[in-house]
Formats: C-alpha cells, sequence, structure tokens
C-alpha cells in the first residue's frame, strides 16, 4: 500500500464520520423560531426593577393599618381596599419575580413584558396609595 492510498483512505473515512455526524444532527425547529437564551444583564435589570417595586409595595403594606387606624371614618373603608389591592400587587410582582429568575426562560419576551406589566401596575398603585394615604390622615 502506498503512502497516497494510505491518506485516501483517511481522508475517505474521516468525510464519511463527519457526514454521519451531521445526519445525527439535531434539526432546528420547523417554525423558524430558534429561541435565544435571555441576555443575563436584561434579566438582572428586569429582577432589580421587581425587587424595588417589591419592596416599595411592602413598605407600604406596612404602613396601611397605621394609616387605616388614624384616618377620618370615610376614608377607612377605600384605604383598606387599597390594602387589598397592594397584597395582590406583591403577589403578582413575587410570582413575576420567580418566573424572571427562572434558570430556563422558554418565552423571555412574555416572560418580561408580564414582569414589566406588574411593575408598572404596581407604581400606578403606589402613586395612587400615596395620594390616598395623604388626604386621608390629613
Amino acid at each position: 500500500m502506498t503512502m497516497k492510498n494510505t491518506i485516501l483512505i483517511l481522508a475517505l473515512s474521516l468525510g464519511a464520520t463527519s457526514l454521519s455526524a451531521q445526519e445525527s444532527a439535531p434539526a432546528a425547529p420547523m417554525n423558524g423560531a430558534v429561541q435565544q437564551p435571555a441576555p443575563r444583564e436584561e434579566v438582572l435589570a428586569v429582577a432589580g426593577q421587581l425587587k424595588e417595586a417589591l419592596g416599595n409595595v411592602h413598605n407600604y403594606l406596612g404602613s396601611m393599618e397605621k394609616y387605616i387606624g388614624v384616618a377620618e371614618a370615610g376614608k377607612k373603608e377605600s384605604l383598606a381596599g387599597l390594602q387589598s389591592e397592594l397584597m395582590a400587587s406583591k403577589t403578582g410582582l413575587e410570582a413575576a419575580l420567580t418566573e424572571v429568575s427562572r434558570p430556563e426562560q422558554p418565552d423571555w419576551t412574555r416572560t418580561k413584558a408580564d414582569a414589566e406589566a406588574a411593575i408598572s401596575k404596581a407604581h400606578d398603585l403606589l402613586a395612587r396609595t400615596k395620594k390616598e394615604t395623604t388626604t386621608a390622615v390629613n
């Protein structure tokens, strides 16, 4: 056997090996949508915003009993309703934070949109709560 034949046999066997490896590679999704992992910096930023909003909601929840206790009689019911809304917002923020913090993100775009909606809702509720507590006590 000559050197030329040996090189030819090696080249053919390497070609056949790479061809069989390509055939066994997993197929790409049929719909053309390739799922990309969520960018780490973006996940951390959204998680930070959720934690900040959650902390603010938690602080107001801690003060609501005091506000309800010193509010005018007609405003107590309104403040109790806000307290319930704050508790619901807290639950929503916690759920969004749990979802954002998952290591596997099947649909980051939807998860991020849900988290941003929870943050926006919490900010609106906090602004309304601040206004209501100020007018109810003064």
